[in-house]
């Protein structure tokens, strides 16, 4: 809707609407990269927010903030190792989609309205099954991440090892930074 407005508005100006579109295209790709940016930056530095919730047990504000302070400097690690994560789990989702959704075409064909609605709902419920495997290994990566990073930072594994040679029983208080033991 938008490219369009700014298309029609830019004819206007050049005369031309092939020169209009091209540029009101470029600039919303222009828009959208400076938003999508920034987005991208703030989202990477929120990252380790979801396991600081539940290993470290803090709130969401502190977590963000912790997140935020906790991955300074490893913004481009943790982007690398995410997209390398989404790239798997695209591949996999992929490889797992094709072949259910051309059996459930072929079970199902969407010739009527009955056959279109079975389609459909089986392919969402494969679609349902696929992500339940893989969000887990991206909730994993997530998880690994953001302790690897509290290892680099903060010495974990040092105090995981002190704990293990100690032989003493430990829970997920062991996960606690050690200013909230």
């Amino acid at each position: 809707m938008i490219v369009v407005f700014v298309a029609v508005l830019l004819s206007l100006a050049f005369q031309s609407l092939g020169a209009a579109i091209a540029v009101g295209l470029l600039i919303v790709l222009l828009g959208i990269a400076a938003v999508a940016a920034p987005a991208l930056w703030i989202w990477v530095r929120l990252y380790y927010a979801m396991p600081l919730v539940v290993l470290e047990r803090l709130g969401p504000f502190q977590a963000i903030a912790r997140s935020w302070r906790l991955s300074q400097g490893a913004w481009w690690r943790t982007f690398g190792y995410w997209l390398l994560a989404l790239l798997i789990v695209v591949v996999v989702y992929t490889i797992l989609l094709m072949p259910t959704t051309f059996l459930v075409t072929l079970a199902f064909p969407p010739d009527g309205t009955v056959g279109l609605l079975l389609n459909v709902a089986v392919s969402y419920v494969i679609t349902v099954l696929i992500y339940a495997l893989t969000q887990p290994f991206l909730a994993g990566v997530n998880t690994l991440l953001y302790l690897d990073l509290r290892m680099r930072r903060e010495g974990l594994d040092l105090h995981l090892q002190q704990a293990a040679q100690q032989g003493q029983a430990v829970g997920s208080e062991i996960f606690l930074p050690r200013y909230r033991t």
